[in-house]
């Protein structure tokens, strides 16, 4: 976990507040979301509202529940702070997904800039915590993190005796796209937290949603939206009585506010149930989720990780984002842990193993760690310009990773001497990259994949997305290699370029997802509209082989893996899917979870290990099948 160290009065400050201040009520909330400061007009909206909500005297707390800005660049985030800084009264804000997900850090800027992505403050003896909800990588599902609920627990157990709570996340329940939504609710009822309101954002509109019992806001964007009833820039207001009866306002700028869209009394699950219905969403909780009966093994390690696994003489790793990497005896049936360290930081990624070597990416501070494979005794460790968001590729005895950002590196793994070291792009490094005999290609955050010499990392080639913009990188698509050609992509398009000279020799509708067949003879690639497709790699343009449906939507950007002739494909919903690589029938498909499925990988034995997001996984025979329907799953 990452450490931050705060200035000691407001440390002593916030100490104080918590310990002792008593509810007085009313309290006064100005709710701004969705800034997405893209436009000079958006700009002028956001001063002119912050500027207006100084003046207002009643206004005792405000919320910003997340997208700041666009693109992720790092002039918004120098934007948002400054405007945050400008609030007068107290306030909270947490990130949205336009901050986390599109490079520059993939979430870890965020908390660089504003100190923390998780907060906890008090306004008139009522307790405000934020919470990060949204997903570090592209496209995954959206996702509330173990060690922030654990940290949320903790903060909850403090305040037992407050009247009500306050939680702010930038998604809600609404929409299916936070998996672990209930979690929430449940870590409320649970510390015996009987009243609490939920503010979010993300959906642009005002609305109110039910967290199982407990009452949810979506807060408006700040941006006109007649198609939503939006008319003029603007946000909400929330009066809470000292009895919980809570009013929520739309405020236009420069207006009086309207009149109350909702009337509710915090508490009253009843009339809540009856008002919105979260029962849709209750299929998705937790309890829910049957293990498929084919799973051989399911080891729930209670964190959340955003990588794959490795493995290595009778042990497998994997990092955690609490901070841990972890390694346990996979001889045994229940899977032991052996070691575990703290490189620094939060963890993205797979471990590279090699020999008596397990390597790591770390973030805090920003670092490449190399352990004893035997008792996790640090090595050696290699300085980078920006947290590492993978930990880099072992090909023919060397580790082959970008250090952060700027700049890639070819490293000895056992004594972390830097062989080469050479400048590569102006982003982040977050997906892995591909190492061949002759080449390494990585793709970055800033438009481009780069093909470096493998033995000097001199450049020898670079492509550029055909779309502009920061989203429609390739940085975290992993390039997959043919036999004479790559395979990379963005969030608008793939294409198959020329391994030699980096010529695009045609363009696919794909994304970030894609892989090869083992003989070099077939791309595969995921589409968002739920299709896996396959095509010729030996035709001189696009020629497909087939495309099967399964899903209404997956942007999965993890890679599919094809192991003896089956394709493995994991969704963002927590299903796993195999399909015969001749036809693309539909072999097998299994619920796992509730969180995006983040790797498929297969270990040494030929078991294949599936890991999602919530900190699961699970062990299937590479052989798995079941008669399921032709139909995807709409």
């Amino acid at each position: 976990m990452k450490i931050y160290i705060f200035p000691l009065l407001f440390f002593l400050s916030l100490q104080t507040v918590f310990s002792a201040e008593p509810w007085r009520g009313p309290l006064t909330i100005a709710h701004i979301s969705d800034v997405h400061t893209t436009s000079r007009e958006r700009e002028g909206n956001i001063l002119k509202i912050i500027e207006e909500v100084n003046a207002n005297p009643e206004i005792d707390l405000v919320v910003v529940s997340g997208d700041w800005g666009g693109d992720a660049y790092p002039e918004e985030f120098v934007l948002a702070k400054k405007w945050f800084d400008a609030i007068k009264k107290e306030k909270i804000t947490v990130p949205g997904n336009h901050e986390t997900q599109w490079g520059y850090g993939s979430g870890t800027r965020f908390a660089d800039t504003f100190g923390n992505d998780r907060f906890a403050i008090s306004v008139k003896g009522i307790p405000v915590f934020g919470l990060n909800t949204s997903p570090p990588l592209q496209f995954i599902k959206s996702h509330i993190r173990s060690d922030d609920l654990q940290w949320l627990e903790g903060k909850l157990k403090e305040h037992a005796s407050a009247p009500f709570v306050i939680v702010v996340s930038h998604y809600g329940p609404n929409g299916n796209e936070l998996g672990n939504w209930f979690d929430l609710p449940e870590i409320l009822r649970k510390n015996g937290i009987g009243k609490a309101l939920i503010l979010s954002g993300h959906w642009h509109r005002f609305m109110l949603c039910n967290w199982n019992g407990y009452p949810g806001i979506v807060g408006r964007a700040v941006a006109e939206n007649k198609k939503k009833k939006q008319h003029g820039p603007g946000y909400v207001i929330l009066n809470i009585s000292g009895d919980g009866a809570v009013t929520a306002s739309e405020k236009l700028l420069g207006k009086p506010p309207l009149a109350p869209e909702f009337t509710f009394k915090l508490g009253d699950a009843e009339w809540l149930a009856k008002t919105v219905n979260s029962g849709r969403n209750l299929r998705n909780a937790r309890w829910a989720i049957k293990t498929p009966p084919e799973a051989k093994a399911v080891i729930e390690t209670n964190e959340t990780i955003f990588g794959g696994v490795a493995f290595s003489a009778g042990r497998f790793f994997y990092a955690t984002h609490a901070g841990e990497l972890v390694a346990r005896d996979s001889g045994r049936h229940d899977f032991p842990v052996s070691w575990k360290v703290r490189p620094g930081g939060r963890l993205y990624g797979t471990p590279a193993v090699i020999g008596k070597n397990v390597i790591v990416g770390a973030t805090a501070p920003a670092r490449v760690c190399g352990y004893d494979i035997a008792d996790g005794k640090l090595k050696w460790s290699v300085e980078a310009n920006a947290p590492l968001l993978n930990s880099g590729v072992v090909y023919d005895g060397k580790l082959y990773v970008g250090l952060g950002r700027d700049q890639f590196a070819a490293i000895d793994p056992d004594t972390g001497t830097i062989l080469w070291k050479v400048p590569c792009g102006n982003g982040e490094f977050q997906a892995l990259p591909a190492v061949t005999d002759t080449l390494v290609v990585t793709g970055v955050w800033d438009e481009h994949a780069y093909a470096l010499d493998r033995k000097t990392g001199k450049m020898l080639w670079k492509w550029r997305s055909p779309r502009s913009g920061l989203r429609y990188s390739p940085g975290n698509s992993t390039p997959a290699p043919g036999k004479d050609c790559i395979i990379i992509g963005t969030a608008s398009t793939g294409v198959v370029l020329d391994a030699e000279t980096g010529q695009c020799r045609f363009p696919f509708k794909g994304r970030e997802s894609h892989g090869i067949s083992v003989d070099g003879t077939t791309g595969y690639t995921r589409q968002l509209n739920g299709r896996l497709t396959a095509f010729s790699l030996s035709a001189p343009k696009y020629a497909e082989k087939f495309s099967v449906p399964y899903a209404k939507q997956d942007s999965n950007p993890a890679p599919i893996r094809e192991y003896d002739g089956r394709i493995w494909l994991g969704t963002t919903d927590g299903e796993i899917l195999v399909f015969s690589s001749d036809s693309g029938r539909i072999l097998y498909r299994g619920k796992c979870g509730f969180s995006t499925v983040i790797s498929i990988d297969r270990a040494p034995d030929g078991m294949i290990w599936v890991i999602l997001a919530e900190g699961k996984i699970m062990l299937f025979p590479s052989g798995v099948e079941k008669h399921v329907s032709s139909q995807p799953h709409l």
